[in-house]
């Protein structure tokens, strides 16, 4: 059985989203120093590498991670190859060759940057404009994902991608590592750290091919 990671390396000079801290590491026992056992802390955002969005995000009293139910962040879900386009919106979902009533979890790869190449997340990125929020709001999709740090247009200052997602408790996966993962139809695993009343949270996800790729 292939199973193929789509998370994202979490280190102290990985990408982060403009303004995000990035992750900070210590060591607290070390077996080279003479301790028993090899201990280190860890501070990092809660939208760090892949993670997902919970509604506290942007809604005071919407759910935190740990009430996102188990059965949306893991089953069938369906790869969009998205690398031609600036964004996505309405009239680029309508054109696809996508039965969209029949299914409920989509990851969008696009013309993502390497991770390993850019400390900061370039501002140029593809994004989910508000009228795709909608298109597939309308289709009953319960888990949308992206392999930018951001599903938003950046530099947008309403949020309205987000607003829109969250607000019908549509879980958002944000930072997969799509680069290596071609179109087509998967089980996606994605469970996040069960981090209690926290607005998001770094998940480790991966895939699981339902049929021969090319």
């Amino acid at each position: 059985m292939e199973i193929i990671d789509i998370s994202r390396d979490i280190y102290e000079d990985m990408q982060v989203y403009p303004g995000d801290p990035k992750p900070v590491i210590n060591v607290l026992k070390s077996q080279q120093n003479g301790d028993i056992c090899t201990i280190h802390s860890i501070t990092l955002g809660t939208h760090t590498g892949t993670h997902i969005d919970a509604p506290l995000h942007f809604f005071q009293n919407g759910n935190s991670v740990e009430y996102i139910l188990l059965d949306i962040l893991c089953g069938p879900a369906t790869v969009i190859d998205m690398t031609h386009a600036a964004h996505i919106g309405k009239q680029q979902l309508a054109s696809l060759p996508i039965h969209w009533n029949t299914i409920k979890r989509v990851l969008f790869k696009t013309m993502t940057v390497r991770s390993d190449e850019f400390p900061t997340m370039p501002k140029n990125h593809c994004y989910l404009d508000p009228g795709g929020a909608d298109f597939l709001i309308r289709h009953g999709i319960e888990l949308i994902g992206i392999d930018n740090l951001s599903i938003e247009q950046f530099g947008t200052k309403k949020a309205r991608t987000h607003l829109k997602l969250l607000k019908k408790n549509i879980v958002i996966l944000e930072g997969a590592e799509l680069s290596q993962v071609t179109q087509g139809e998967y089980i996606l695993y994605c469970l996040p750290i069960k981090l209690c009343n926290l607005d998001g949270a770094p998940v480790r996800a991966i895939l699981i091919p339902t049929a021969v790729h090319t």
